[in-house]
């Protein structure tokens, strides 16, 4: 007789490392990603990347862009956030200067097309950011 573990263990194997960071995400809980440790993982730029985005959304935008300067952070994604940084504190049209040159260069960066439909959505312009979003592939977030 084989034994079939079941789904709801939580293990290394079954459930992606990254998991706790994007369900606290997801529901909002933004605290709880902030303190989640993201050094050890594998993917730890994208669990970075969600703590920098929580940090936006609890106000902490200003203080997330002068980190991410500091830290010479590059990519993409990492530029999708200092631009969300940016539409958050107020300065929409420079914001809105960068995504569109992210867009053109990298639309198929998830956290590009999750940002920049946001950002897109949050100026009215519907249609493209649900264009954005139709280029995704395997992005649950999109």
């Amino acid at each position: 007789m084989t034994v079939t573990p079941s789904p709801f263990i939580i293990n290394r194997y079954l459930i992606p490392e990254l998991y706790p960071i994007r369900s606290a995400f997801y529901q909002g809980n933004y605290q709880h990603v902030i303190n989640e440790p993201v050094d050890n993982l594998t993917r730890s730029d994208e669990g970075q990347l969600y703590k920098y985005r929580a940090r936006i959304e609890l106000g902490q935008a200003s203080t997330v862009l002068a980190e991410m300067e500091d830290a010479g952070t590059t990519g993409a994604g990492f530029e999708a956030v200092k631009a969300y940084a940016e539409y958050r504190m107020g300065n929409k049209e420079k914001a809105m200067q960068e995504l569109e040159e992210l867009i053109q260069a990298d639309a198929d960066d998830g956290t590009v097309q999750v940002i920049g439909a946001t950002m897109l959505y949050g100026e009215g312009r519907t249609e493209e950011a649900f264009e954005l979003l139709s280029k995704h592939e395997n992005n649950l977030e999109a």
